[in-house]
């Protein structure tokens, strides 16, 4: 391959190379050239000239076009990529321009910005921002802006960059010192121990972001560890001693161990209070000595046998015997029955009101009664006589008559006559009325002379008595002599 280079002339070292296979007959010349880096268009001409004629010549005009204007743009964050947790990236635009392929200028120019709308960018001027991405999760995202340039000659250009956005993804946990409520039962007023109760606790949870936000989560209430400290041990039983609710012992503490962190909470331990619970008052028996028939007045503090009880029972599971107290209604008085016969009869009650403690109280009521009114009669007092069986003989009926005192049981008395019924005995007396009979003693002259012992048995009001009495016949004595009429002898039968 031939060739020939023949300078351009304009002050360049550029040549023009013509290149055939051989500068003879017709060819088809190649040309090459340089570039033009220079903003003129060159036009040269060439004269190729036959070295075997000169006459033949022929004129090539080479043009070459003014080299043209490139740039290079570029636009440059100054952070690549932001933190979930937000922030900002300063643009940065660099022109780097090119006459051909002569780099004559790079410098950073103030650049117009726009952003393709990208959720949770903004832009400023020159300065694009990315939200904190708080508490909402995503992926990485991408903000594209868009920068453009005029340049000196009027040409503009334009560049993208991306800035991008972490990723925001929930990470640890923080657990906070657990909260720790403590209840604990009281120690029972009958004594005891309370070294544990019921714990309940709540710990905290704070969810972390990528983003530096944070989120409160639902707390934690169950899965801890829990030790007890403290309490009341051994507490004694108040037994009867009436006493309100005390602290006994020290604090009970529970200490929850839960996620790495350790809470405590306490509480003051009581004994309960030791009440009193008052039973019934109960009462029962009691008598009272009945007022004599005479009358007389019966008094509760005559009333015997009366027996009461209240039992008291504490909260401590001890009890003990009320105190009681007895009061009672008026005096029961009854008057003299006198000669009023009566059977025993209830005059009146004495009310007996037992008050024990915590104002409970009972009545009993213990009936009076008068003893009855009875009449008692003493054995009737016999008078029994005869009176003298007269010498001429004949029939006597004795004389009988009583005296008889009665006594009631009120004292009073009284008295009886009447005979309720009589029988006799003796010899030859009638068992009926008592008569006697004896015989004449006629002529026969005799004393006094006793003739029998009659018996007479008195029955009044129930009472017998006996009493006997002599039967005499008068003296038969001689006295004058009466002449009288002849006697007629009569003879007839005994009066039985």
């Amino acid at each position: 391959m031939a060739s020939i280079k023949i300078a351009w002339g304009d002050g360049t070292s550029d040549d023009i190379t013509l290149e055939a296979p051989v500068f003879s007959g017709n060819q088809t010349l190649r040309i090459n050239t340089p570039d033009n880096n220079t903003p003129e268009k060159r036009s040269r001409a060439v004269v190729l000239t036959s070295v075997k004629d000169s006459s033949k010549k022929v004129r090539i005009i080479v043009e070459q076009q003014e080299a043209a204007y490139s740039y290079e743009f570029y636009i440059t964050p100054s952070a690549m990529m932001i933190g979930a947790g937000g922030g900002t990236s300063t643009l940065s635009a660099r022109l780097v321009t090119y006459l051909g392929k002569n780099k004559i200028g790079d410098e950073i120019v103030e650049a117009d910005y726009t952003l393709t709308p990208s959720e949770g960018f903004s832009l400023s001027g020159g300065t694009i921002t990315a939200a904190n991405r708080g508490t909402t999760e995503g992926p990485q995202r991408e903000a594209i802006i868009t920068g453009k340039y005029t340049t000196a000659q009027g040409n503009t250009v334009s560049a993208i960059a991306s800035v991008y956005q972490a990723a925001n993804a929930a990470t640890t946990i923080t657990y906070g010192t657990p909260a720790v409520t403590v209840r604990a039962s009281d120690v029972p007023a009958g004594g005891g121990s309370v070294t544990s109760g019921t714990a309940t606790y709540t710990q905290s949870r704070t969810q972390n972001y990528t983003s530096g936000a944070t989120a409160a989560l639902s707390a934690v209430t169950s899965g801890g560890t829990v030790s007890w400290s403290g309490g009341a041990s051994n507490i004694a039983s108040l037994g009867t001693t009436v006493k309100a609710r005390t602290a006994v012992g020290s604090a009970l503490t529970a200490t929850v161990t839960l996620n790495g962190k350790s809470g405590s909470g306490s509480v003051t331990v009581y004994q309960a209070a030791n009440a009193a619970s008052y039973g019934a008052v109960s009462v029962s028996g009691g008598s009272a000595e009945d007022i004599s028939a005479a009358g007389g007045t019966r008094k509760g503090s005559q009333v015997t046998g009366l027996a009461y009880s209240q039992t008291v029972s504490f909260t401590s599971g001890s009890t003990r015997a009320g105190s009681c107290s007895v009061s009672w209604s008026k005096d029961v008085t009854a008057s003299s029955l006198g000669t009023t016969v009566k059977a025993r009869d209830q005059v009146g009650t004495l009310t007996a009101t037992v008050t024990g403690e915590g104002g409970k109280s009972a009545t009993r009521d213990v009936p009076v009664y008068q003893a009855a009114n009875a009449l008692t009669w003493a054995a009737p007092v016999i008078t029994y006589t005869y009176a003298d069986v007269s010498a001429g003989g004949g029939t006597v009926t004795p004389s009988v008559s009583i005296t008889q005192s009665g006594t009631y049981t009120s004292g009073s008395t009284t008295s009886n006559a009447t005979i309720g019924s009589k029988s006799f005995s003796g010899s030859g007396v009638n068992t009926t009325t008592g008569a006697y009979t004896a015989s004449s003693l006629g002529t026969t002259v005799k004393t006094r002379t006793k003739l029998s012992t009659g018996t007479v048995s008195v029955t009044a009001n129930g009472k017998t008595s006996t009493k006997t009495a002599d039967i005499y016949q008068a003296a038969n004595a001689a006295t004058t002599i009466t002449y009288g009429t002849p006697a007629v002898t009569v003879r007839a039968s005994d009066v039985p």
